[in-house]
């Protein structure tokens, strides 16, 4: 809710100066499911975790014991990425997982995100330009997403440009 919030307060404020929003809500394709835990790892060391927590999260998540249940068939497979949807940790463990994903966008565009689900978003009198700072924080979110191991949901994805006008202008990114 605290997401919500801060947007439509953004929106609204920018529409009192009589501009123009233009974001991106982005669904992180099966994010939970492709956290890589060498670079969990890797992260949590760089936030000075604690060795004892760092060593306890990787040793829960490695070689997790997965099993799949059909009409007709039993199986069991070991995990050894991901994070389990559901569980209480798995938030706090993709918010540490994706805590430089707003630096990497350099102060661009504002960034709001809840689990796998981000929201980009820009104000301003052109709409040129805004698509321009949209298209280049995308490139710069693809990078960190590759370097992560992670990719976007484009059917899951949409942009939008919210304006009091009724007939906006066009808006192309990319």
């Amino acid at each position: 809710m605290d997401s919500l919030s801060i947007f439509m307060t953004d929106l609204r404020l920018a529409f009192s100066y009589n501009k123009f929003v233009l974001a991106a809500f982005l669904d992180v394709s099966a994010a939970y499911d492709n956290v890589n835990l060498s670079i969990l790892k890797q992260k949590m060391i760089n936030l000075d975790i604690p060795q004892i927590f760092i060593r306890f999260t990787i040793n829960l998540l490695s070689g997790r014991m997965l099993k799949v249940i059909s009409e007709d068939s039993y199986q069991s497979r070991i995990a050894w990425k991901g994070i389990p949807q559901g569980s209480v940790l798995s938030p706090l463990i993709y918010n540490i997982y994706s805590h430089d994903l707003e630096a990497s966008l350099k102060g661009k565009v504002s960034t709001l995100q809840y689990a796998d689900d981000l929201l980009l978003y820009v104000s301003g009198d052109s709409v040129d330009n805004m698509s321009d700072t949209m298209t280049y924080s995308l490139k710069l979110l693809k990078v960190w997403l590759d370097n992560n191991c992670l990719s976007l949901s484009v059917p899951k994805s949409s942009i939008v440009l919210f304006s009091r006008m009724r007939l906006p202008p066009p808006v192309s990114v990319f």
